[in-house]
């Protein structure tokens, strides 16, 4: 019936702590870098590099099980960090300003 149906359903979302659809790492990744880069004056090159680069930290990082059971938005970040480690120190520096604007870290 539907009643049971319903119920069902309400089960296994309560089982799930009603986590079904939550954002993969790159999707936080995107949403963070999205805030940030109002902030950041770069190139569009070293912007579309910064973006490649968390794309594919972030989907390697689903190979390891260890990664599996961390975090998302861990995992966006490390991947934003690592991202940043490869960019000239001048953009470095102002996307970790940014970042820690969009964060409010002090």
């Amino acid at each position: 019936s539907k009643n049971d149906i319903e119920g069902m359903e309400l089960i296994i979302l309560k089982g799930l702590s009603w986590r079904t659809c939550s954002p993969t790492s790159l999707e936080m990744a995107r949403h963070i870098l999205s805030l940030v880069f109002p902030h950041v004056n770069m190139q569009d090159s070293t912007w579309a590099f910064v973006l490649d680069e968390v794309q594919f930290q972030t989907e390697f990082a689903v190979r390891g099980y260890y990664f599996t059971t961390q975090h998302r938005s861990t995992i966006a970040l490390a991947a934003i960090f690592n991202t940043l480690d490869q960019v000239h120190i001048h953009n470095r520096q102002a996307m970790l300003l940014a970042l820690s604007l969009v964060l409010n870290v002090e």
